[in-house]
């Protein structure tokens, strides 16, 4: 190992260790002050450890991972009361299946197809703008908006609300639910309708 008065060789430190970490170790700061190093303890200004300290910092570590425990199942929840409301859907049972697949990715959009070299390119095949995502196809590109907007259903998906298409189905889902009481049913429907037939057009 380096040796005391052996400074800071980066040379050596690549022989005694993998790339990896000798990378590492070689990015780490030097103090120009040429003190010794010292433990410090992070959670308290004098540096010093305390067990109350201690159990503060453990307290707020698991409450901070019991909220994001939380905030999964609550989305896991909503999630789940989307896909029941789609499979009672009086709609046929392909469009159902669309919207599953949609939400795993599972389509074969030309960013999907190019990955796995079935494509020349990865952009959108009818505006070539942009790269043709899941989400590109049947939300954000110009024609698939236009349709969007030209429907009975008139939304219009943007890149500002549109972060990824199960996130925007779940939030169009929701709004139509809360806001349009016993004619949910018949927009639903028109929802999967239009995604069908915007996915069957473009292919």
């Amino acid at each position: 190992m380096i040796k005391e008065g052996e400074g800071w060789d980066a040379n050596r430190i690549q022989e005694l260790f993998p790339e990896n970490i000798a990378e590492l170790i070689n990015r780490t700061p030097i103090s120009l002050i040429n003190k010794k190093d010292h433990f410090v303890w992070p959670d308290r200004l004098d540096g010093q450890y305390s067990v109350k300290s201690g159990y503060y910092s453990a307290k707020a570590e698991k409450d901070s991972k019991e909220e994001i425990k939380l905030s999964k199942a609550s989305t896991s929840q909503n999630f789940r009361e989307v896909w029941e409301t789609i499979w009672r859907l009086p709609v046929p049972q392909k469009v159902k299946v669309f919207f599953w697949k949609a939400v795993h990715r599972i389509f074969l959009v030309n960013v999907n197809l190019y990955q796995r070299r079935c494509a020349v390119k990865p952009s959108c095949s009818i505006c070539q703008d942009e790269n043709e995502t899941v989400e590109y196809a049947l939300l954000l590109c110009p024609w698939t908006r236009a349709v969007w907007f030209g429907s009975s259903l008139q939304i219009a998906p943007t890149a500002n609300n549109v972060s990824s298409f199960e996130k925007w189905m779940m939030d169009t889902v929701r709004k139509i639910k809360s806001g349009t009481g016993k004619e949910q049913d018949r927009i639903l429907c028109n929802l999967g309708s239009v995604c069908w037939c915007i996915w069957k057009a473009r292919n």
